[in-house]
């Protein structure tokens, strides 16, 4: 009913190693024939990984969210497996905090946007130790000579996974509840000073909840009460939380009657005063007409109070109300609550970040990410089952530079095998001239339709960002009804990354021409600026970090600093054309801060994609029949070129390979073809 462990061999030598899955059995008296699926090499790991998430290979990172812990992330450079994020400057929806100039003692001005405090900071994640992870899960090992450049080891995924510190789809939910009031509860014409019982006693009805009985209403101290359960029970550690009371009231009073209204927070039994209430508890009504006066209100009221916790603390709440009868006029309150609950957490500083906690992670499936990797960089794997290693490289040779004349490299090792004393030439051979597919062939990254930087840009530009094109020769037939602005390959899981000039920060290390360079992503619904899920909810996106940039200014949790950690999909500064371009155009990159073109520096299309395009451009695919025996197919990796009539072939497809009988096998070959130019 499942899979299982299987190996195929022939005269005592294994042919394929992996995975067999049965689908037919036959019998009469007794078992006579099965049959099975079997997918080996590559098949052995993308089967176990099909339904695997980002998830399963991040859930057990952890560690305290301080200044300290962020600081020393800026040394990341993708060695470490202790070490895969990096708290990276982004600029996001919301506005860093405010910056004081202070002059003899006073503020003499307020900088808005100015100052990155470690709370707007997020982690970067690490592309290869999450691979490594997902790998490592299986019992296998990765080989690969790109992989281990610090061009990969350094590439990073920002903070696209929604809001950081206060995520609203993570398993701290577990702490969350929604109290109701029973009805609607009412004083009139009386005298009374004191707690009043709402009857929020039930968490159950009308949408209310308590997803771990969390909740609790005193009947006696009229109290609403949240205990956060003991480490033991959930180990989030250090939060905070904010809770939020909401009420519909409607009160009159006339003729020197009172009526007052307040809401009083307790943290562990002691009263906790917050904004302007005085210890005594926010006001929510305050009716005190004079003798022939009429005070009324009628509608919503609510109230948010936020609090530190750690396992084991009890927040609770009362309701505090005063009533004076005249005994000339009247005094009326009539109370319903629609809710008492925990609104939403955050993890502050000196809290403990836990991956296991963002359950959102789930959402994304690992060999979706994985397709994206290889989708920038035009990888091949195979894989060794009987070792356990997955061998991964881009396809063909490469430079990581922008000198394209010297490259190494690929996953074709330059060594040849000559198959033409193998070939069967009693068989007819086919060569075709391949002309199939769109004569303008596209590159691009996946649209992001929450990113408002990237789609305002697109718009005013009327062209797809990081899109490169490769036009075929003539006899590539255009489709008529092809969108000019939608790419022949897409990226499976990565989104263009933008950049932003950080304009307040210019001049900070004394010249005034250099001025940082920083990813931004803002929320295209501009509505959506104050929804803190919104500022941080974006297609993934893929980037390089450098490192601290030296004489860079500016300013982390009120301090001017010299050396900047950066991190981008493109540097466009001075001697960006030799960093990683993440982009599959080309890019101008400047000269000077001052915007000075100098160069075009290579991106990904151009770096990774050139060989594997002037073959297909070439076209020449050949169909013919070799004597291949077990040690031609066993040979599971393949990284050769194949001779056969005096020339270079890339080996495309073994068709129908039987190892019990001595015939030949169809084999499809591509001819290698030469880049014609750079």
């Amino acid at each position: 009913r499942g899979n299982r462990k299987g190996v195929i061999e022939a005269n005592g030598q294994e042919i394929l190693v992996g995975k067999a899955l049965l689908v037919l059995a036959k019998k009469n008296k007794r078992p006579l024939q099965y049959e099975f699926q079997f997918h080996g090499n590559n098949g052995d790991w993308i089967i176990d990984l099909k339904i695997s998430t980002l998830f399963d290979f991040l859930k057990d990172i952890t560690f305290p969210f301080t200044k300290d812990v962020i600081v020393a992330s800026w040394n990341y450079d993708g060695l470490n497996k202790d070490l895969p994020y990096v708290f990276a400057p982004v600029r996001y929806g919301l506005p860093m905090d405010t910056f004081q100039r202070i002059s003899g003692g006073f503020v003499v001005n307020e900088i808005t946007d100015y100052n990155m405090t470690p709370e707007y900071m997020k982690p970067s994640l690490s592309k290869y130790w999450l691979i490594y992870r997902a790998f490592k899960s299986l019992g296998y090992q990765i080989k690969s000579d790109f992989f281990d450049t610090p061009y990969f080891r350094r590439q990073v995924m920002p903070w696209t996974w929604g809001n950081f510190q206060s995520a609203s789809d993570t398993a701290i939910d577990n702490l969350k509840f929604k109290a109701i009031g029973l009805g609607e509860v009412s004083m009139d014409d009386v005298s009374f000073t004191g707690i009043w019982d709402l009857n929020v006693s039930n968490d159950s009805v009308n949408g209310g909840f308590d997803n771990h009985n969390t909740y609790q209403y005193d009947p006696v101290a009229f109290e609403m009460k949240w205990t956060y359960p003991t480490a033991t029970v959930f180990n989030y550690g250090r939060l905070e939380a904010t809770f939020h009371f909401g009420a519909f009231v409607d009160a009159v009073a006339t003729s020197n009657s009172n009526v007052e209204l307040r809401i009083q927070w307790f943290k562990n039994g002691g009263k906790v005063g917050h904004g302007s209430d005085n210890g005594n508890g926010t006001l929510l009504v305050d009716l005190r007409p004079k003798l022939i006066d009429r005070k009324q209100f009628a509608g919503p009221l609510n109230d948010w109070a936020t609090f530190t916790v750690v396992p084991g603390d009890i927040i609770s709440a009362k309701v505090y109300l005063y009533m004076h009868h005249s005994g000339t006029g009247i005094d009326h309150i009539h109370v319903t609550v629609d809710a008492f609950e925990l609104d939403f957490f955050r993890i502050p500083i000196g809290g403990t970040i836990n991956f296991a906690n963002y359950t959102g992670f789930k959402k994304y499936k690992f060999l979706d990410f994985f397709a994206g990797v290889i989708d920038e960089f035009n990888l091949v794997f195979q894989t060794d089952t009987t070792n356990k290693i997955v061998y991964i490289e881009p396809q063909h040779p490469y430079s990581l530079v922008d000198d394209q004349s010297t490259k190494t490299g690929g996953y074709y090792n330059g060594h040849f095998l000559d198959w033409s004393s193998k070939q069967d030439i009693s068989k007819d051979s086919e060569m075709e001239l391949f002309s199939d597919g769109d004569r303008d062939m596209r590159f691009a990254y996946k649209d992001d339709s929450n990113d408002g930087t990237l789609k305002k840009v697109q718009d005013r530009s009327i062209a797809r960002l990081a899109m490169a094109k490769y036009v075929l020769p003539e006899r590539f037939k255009r489709n008529p009804d092809d969108d000019p602005t939608k790419p022949t390959i897409e990226n499976r899981f990565f989104a263009p990354l933008m950049h932003m000039d950080v304009v307040q920060w210019k001049g900070l290390t004394g010249d005034p021409a250099i001025m940082p360079q920083m990813p931004v992503m803002i929320p295209e619904n501009i509505s959506n600026t104050s929804a803190s899920e919104a500022q941080n909810t974006f297609e993934p996106k893929s980037a390089y970090y450098k490192g601290i940039q030296s004489g860079w200014g500016w300013v982390f949790d009120g301090e001017v600093r010299n050396g900047f950690p950066y991190m981008f999909a493109v540097n466009y500064r001075q001697g960006g054309e030799n960093d990683p371009i993440l982009s599959y155009a080309d890019e101008v990159i400047t000269y000077n801060d001052d915007g000075t073109p100098k160069v075009t520096g290579k991106g990904l299309m151009r770096r990774f994609y050139h060989q594997r395009l002037a073959i297909i451009a070439n076209g020449q695919y050949y169909t013919t029949y070799f004597h291949l025996n077990n040690n031609d197919i066993s040979n599971i990796l393949h990284r050769e070129h194949i001779i056969c009539e005096g020339q270079k072939w890339e080996l495309a497809e073994i068709k129908n390979f039987n190892p019990l009988k001595e015939e030949s096998t169809e084999v499809l070959l591509k001819k290698w073809s030469p880049i014609k130019s750079l």
